[in-house]
């Protein structure tokens, strides 16, 4: 039921801005993420190739509805990368972990394996993001800001769990 909500709320918002061309690179990211020297500069990293594709796509600024379409398909795209970002820093968690969790014994007297302990928390979190971004999207109405609200709350909540994972002791 909660996924079906989330599809209602979220996807007629995600297929208007496949429409929409945009002008998107992803450069002021990756470089913005270089230049970080602490956790605030990183985290001040997610948004910026999507700030620049609004200043860069021609109409982003037009009042209309082609406008939210625009906007909504930079936030996405920027959260693609960020995705792709947290997928690979999982992956690495779990081999790391798995491989490090390997000689615990099952009898109750060690900790919780690590493995099991990423795999629980990265299911509550996608969990969590859904139903954060739903009730963010609800919350706008029937405002223009609600077309945008689901794009740019899984751009945040995706990067800042992105760079969650990546601060996690792993090797690569």
């Amino acid at each position: 039921m909660k996924r079906l909500i989330l599809a209602a709320v979220l996807l007629p918002h995600m297929a208007m801005a496949q429409g929409s061309a945009v002008v998107f690179d992803i450069g002021a990211s990756e470089a913005c993420s270089e230049e970080a020297v602490n956790d605030a500069e990183r985290a001040a990293c997610v948004g910026v190739s999507m700030r620049q594709c609004i200043a860069n796509t021609p109409g982003a600024r037009e009042a209309g509805s082609g406008q939210a379409a625009i906007w909504a398909n930079c936030a996405n795209a920027e959260t693609q990368w960020w995705q792709a970002r947290m997928d690979y820093a999982y992956e690495q968690l779990m081999q790391d972990f798995a491989a490090s969790d390997a000689g615990l014994k099952e009898d109750g007297t060690t900790p919780y394996p690590k493995a099991k302990a990423l795999e629980d928390l990265q299911a509550a979190w996608l969990e969590y993001r859904a139903q954060s971004c739903v009730l963010t999207v609800s919350l706008r109405g029937h405002s223009p800001a609600a077309a945008l609200a689901g794009p740019v709350c899984f751009l945040r909540m995706t990067g800042a769990q992105a760079l969650f994972l990546e601060s996690l002791p792993w090797e690569d």
